[in-house]
């Protein structure tokens, strides 16, 4: 099972776009603290996408600095 779940904060503003069937995608990055090895106190970053009406709906609510937290499928 492939489950990943992290808290942080935006590094800038969520970015937008549409896909060719009009679905909204919106990508955000957030800086996760703690991500080091050993629970090391290091900074990552964290890539994330949404799709649809909750992708649209943080692009309109969410900008840089704003704590979130995220839930999904972790990718490499």
């Amino acid at each position: 099972m492939n489950s990943y779940q992290a808290t942080g904060r935006l590094t800038r503003d969520p970015e937008l776009r549409y896909l060719p069937d009009g679905t909204p995608v919106c990508q955000i990055r957030i800086a996760v603290d703690g991500m080091g090895r050993g629970g090391r106190d290091e900074t990552g970053y964290i890539n994330a996408t949404q799709f649809g009406d909750p992708g649209l709906a943080a692009a309109k609510v969410l900008s840089t600095g704003w704590l979130v937290a995220v839930e999904g499928r972790l990718e490499y």
